[in-house]
């Protein structure tokens, strides 16, 4: 397993936490209570309307995998360039990333690409410079 692997499923795993309520946390924290790892298959296809009132599927959890692959932001900036607005919102929101619908789609692929692949190499760099030590 790579460290941006390790990155990817630790970032996971802390959205998964901060859905606990407060009683679970400290339940785990006493050690009264454990925690089971499921993996289930993510079929996130959504339906999208397009300006012109049609409307498409787009199915977000090949967007994010591919994005997660991204060896630079530009790769993670010309794989979303072709997504419309709306697409890119969609995106925004299955990778937990709040954002104003009023940013232009220049600044959303910007934010975008920061969270999933501009966090993912800082993360790779630290820990090259970690090891180098």
């Amino acid at each position: 397993m790579t460290v941006s692997e390790i990155a990817f499923l630790v970032q996971r795993f802390g959205l998964a936490l901060e859905k606990l309520h407060p009683t679970e946390v400290k339940l785990l924290l006493a050690d009264r209570a454990s925690m089971e790892i499921v993996v289930t298959p993510d079929q996130c296809k959504k339906q999208i309307s397009t300006a012109k009132g049609t409307t498409v599927e787009l199915d977000i959890t090949a967007v994010a995998v591919e994005l997660e692959k991204s060896a630079s932001r530009e790769d993670g900036v010309t794989l979303l360039e072709n997504l419309t607005k709306q697409e890119l919102l969609a995106v925004a929101k299955h990778i937990s990333l709040s954002v104003d619908s009023g940013l232009n789609k220049a600044r959303l692929i910007e934010k975008i690409v920061e969270r999933r692949v501009g966090l993912r190499l800082r993360q790779d760099a630290f820990a090259q410079a970690m090891h180098a030590h």
